[in-house]
C-alpha cells in the first residue's frame, strides 16, 4: 500500500555553508521561496501564492452529487409521475455526472 501524498508545505532547509532558507516542497519537487529564516510571514505568503497557482480543488464529484440530491428531491417535492423522473430529471443527472467525470479526466 503506498503512502499518501503530503500536501504542499514550508520547510526550513539548512545546508552546510548556507543561511537557512524556506523552501515549499510539493511532490517531490522544491521550490525556493526566497525567505531566509527570519522571514516566516514573507515565506507563508509565497506558500499561498503557490497553492492558487498550482493547486486547484477537485469540487466536480462533491456538486455533481449535490445536483443529484437537489434534482430527486425536487421530483419528490412537486408528486413527479415517474414517467417524468425518468425522462426528464434521470438525464440530466446523468449528464451532470459525466460533466464531473469528465472534469476529473483533464
Amino acid at each position: 500500500m503506498s503512502r499518501r501524498k503530503k500536501p504542499a508545505r514550508l520547510y526550513l532547509r539548512t545546508r552546510k555553508g548556507r543561511e537557512p532558507r524556506f523552501v515549499i516542497l510539493d511532490d517531490g519537487r522544491e521550490i525556493d521561496t526566497g525567505c531566509s529564516q527570519d522571514d516566516e510571514r514573507g515565506a507563508q505568503d509565497q506558500l499561498a501564492r503557490y497553492l492558487a497557482e498550482t493547486h486547484t480543488p477537485d469540487t466536480s464529484q462533491r456538486d455533481s452529487a449535490r445536483f443529484t440530491v437537489i434534482l430527486g428531491n425536487h421530483g419528490r417535492r412537486t408528486s413527479m409521475k415517474p414517467v417524468l423522473i425518468a425522462t426528464v430529471i434521470a438525464p440530466i443527472a446523468i449528464a451532470i455526472l459525466l460533466i464531473g467525470l469528465g472534469a476529473m479526466m483533464f
